[in-house]
């Protein structure tokens, strides 16, 4: 019976899952890589150091710098003075250079925006679409707004497929009752100029049932459905 006992006490030791683990391993593992664990940890401390520092001695000044620079830039371009806003005026930077020297900062992101307007109407597509694509910094409603100018600068170009496709990212991007409604109504227009009165159709009805209460529904959805409706009719 105590023979019995033993072989059974001896197999819950051998078997049992709730066994605690030794520190044995740990602590060897810790001897045996010592230097590369030093050296792992001495390189994420300096990586924090030279993230902190960055930000502290080079990235925050930066910003502070570029808002005060793009000061006259903004006027220049609200007054619609547009080559004074592109290129400055002789003492104070222009949107380009803003770019130019703060583009990573967020003063240098609206700069980048501001231009693209800017030289769009100008009627330099090419170079809006550059420097409109820079804006990223997902504020809810200049994304769309930069998104749905590259879309009008395409169709400028006489790039109609692109340009839909621009105002369905500018649609989709910040679902909102202000931006949505207007860029899904345009992709409808450019459908429609391509023919294509299904998708057209589509993106009118987007309008109305999801954003029954932006101007967009409100002022001539139903007259536009009906009017893809009518021309899908007479393709048949």
């Amino acid at each position: 019976m105590a023979q019995n006992d033993s072989l059974e006490n001896q197999n819950n030791e051998t078997t049992s899952p709730h066994k605690p683990v030794s520190n044995f391993d740990i602590n060897h593992f810790f001897a045996d890589n010592r230097k590369m664990i030093m050296y792992v940890g001495g390189g994420l401390v300096a990586l924090i150091i030279l993230f902190f520092g960055y930000k502290k001695f080079i990235s925050e000044p930066d910003e502070i710098e570029a808002e005060t620079k793009i000061f006259y830039a903004e006027q220049y371009f609200n007054a619609d003075s547009l080559n004074l806003a592109i290129k400055g005026d002789g003492q104070h930077m222009g949107l380009q250079e803003l770019v130019d020297n703060y583009g990573s900062t967020t003063a240098g992101k609206r700069a980048s925006y501001l231009l693209g307007i800017a030289l769009y109407r100008q009627a330099k597509y090419d170079e809006a679409i550059d420097h409109l694509e820079n804006y990223d910094l997902n504020d809810l409603i200049l994304q769309p707004e930069a998104l749905g100018m590259i879309g009008d600068c395409y169709i400028e170009k006489g790039e109609n497929e692109k340009a839909v496709s621009y105002f369905v990212k500018a649609a989709e991007v910040s679902k909102n009752n202000f931006t949505s409604p207007r860029f899904y109504k345009k992709a409808g227009l450019v459908y429609e100029s391509l023919k294509e009165y299904e998708k057209a159709k589509g993106y009118y009805e987007k309008v109305q049932k999801e954003f029954p209460e932006s101007e967009a529904a409100k002022q001539d959805i139903e007259q536009l459905i009906a009017r893809a409706e009518a021309m899908m009719e007479n393709e048949k």
